[in-house]
């Protein structure tokens, strides 16, 4: 049992800088705070926590190589709404990430100021200058006065919850290319969008200047298999396929995959369960914090000062409940302590939503 209490701003500090890069980091948890592995609740990766069952592997799916996986890109078509021939099998939305960068030329990319952060490193790796936007406005101002040729959109963004009408994204889309034809680039990171499809910006018929990253980690809770696609046009499937090193998705990836992604009557009641306990969510933690949720449907996302939201992750941690912290990875944008600057993300508890209960039943901020 932990006895670390960070009451003291020191302390609070010490701890701010200490936070890994990621959720999920349970082994950092138990080395800071001193539970067990198996005795923390996880809150901190946004990824379900009702996966879908998956079912016994058939023998010969562990023994052969991977084969081909037309029949899991068929599938994935009809849930996407796209054609088979739009999606590119990848080794989880990372892939994506990583890569596109590396692909175009040089230039000024729009950066969300709050955002998952693999996106503004792979872009400053890949040689790129990283103008950053903290909101819809300042992002369509960096793009009608051809301040950037590239666009990075996470929607629904992780962590602030924040969803753009797609409606918003066609125009950002049609300017860039009336700016700089096919040498603009929007690229929509869409890994979790499961709960709000209709506002997706995979169509059958995508510009050429769109790439759409799609996860079957979050909202399938199958984040271990390493599972995702990219949504393009042929160029860039074709662009992206030849990074590709041979059987980079594993076979039982590729099957369970193709199972879960037809599977339309889980498929509706896990947005039925997770839209219902984020709302219990979201009434539980305003009620006891006091300052206004962001809800995504698979996760929820409250703003504070850097004291704030370091005191209520160091209370939650005390009790092996572990959420994720952070700050805009530029620190130019509200640095100040005293401005709504910083985060806690709380995933689903799922089955543990009484443990939550409990824990803030008598906390006050």
């Amino acid at each position: 049992m932990a006895d670390i209490t960070y009451q003291q701003a020191s302390r609070h500090a010490v701890l701010d800088e200490a936070m890994p890069a990621h959720g999920g980091d349970l082994h950092w948890a138990s080395q800071t705070f001193g539970y067990a592995a198996d005795e923390w609740l996880d809150l901190s990766t946004g990824i379900s926590p009702w996966s879908w069952l998956v079912p016994e592997v058939p023998a010969h799916i562990w023994r052969q190589l991977p084969q081909s996986d037309d029949g899991l890109r068929e599938v994935a078509a009809g849930y996407y709404n796209c054609a088979a021939t739009q999606l590119l099998t990848v080794p989880g939305t990372q892939y994506g990430i990583a890569c596109i960068p590396e692909l175009v030329e040089k230039g000024y990319v729009a950066i969300p100021a709050h955002g998952y952060q693999e996106h503004q490193q792979a872009w400053q790796k890949a040689g790129h200058r990283l103008c950053y936007y903290k909101n819809v406005d300042e992002l369509l101002t960096l793009v009608t006065s051809k301040k950037v040729q590239y666009v990075v959109v996470i929607n629904p963004n992780n962590p602030t919850g924040e969803l753009l009408a797609s409606a918003t994204l066609n125009v950002i889309q049609e300017s860039l290319y009336r700016y700089w034809g096919n040498g603009g680039l929007l690229l929509v990171d869409e890994a979790f969008m499961d709960m709000t499809p209709d506002e997706s910006v995979v169509k059958p018929n995508m510009p050429n200047n769109i790439i759409v990253l799609r996860s079957i980690g979050k909202f399938f809770g199958l984040a271990g298999i390493r599972l995702g696609f990219v949504v393009s046009n042929e160029f860039w499937k074709q662009r992206l396929a030849a990074l590709q090193s041979p059987w980079s998705i594993n076979s039982p990836a590729l099957f369970i995959g193709q199972q879960a992604l037809a599977d339309y009557q889980w498929i509706a009641l896990q947005r039925q369960r997770l839209q219902h306990q984020s709302k219990v969510m979201e009434a539980l933690l305003e009620n006891a914090l006091g300052l206004k949720v962001h809800n995504s449907g698979l996760f929820l996302t409250l703003w504070g000062t850097v004291e704030q939201c370091l005191e209520i992750f160091a209370y939650c941690a005390r009790l092996a409940v572990l959420l994720r912290y952070g700050k805009p990875f530029h620190q130019d944008i509200d640095s100040s302590q005293q401005s709504q600057g910083a985060w806690i993300r709380f995933g689903l508890p799922g089955e543990q939503l009484d443990r939550v209960n409990v824990i803030f039943q008598k906390y006050t901020l």
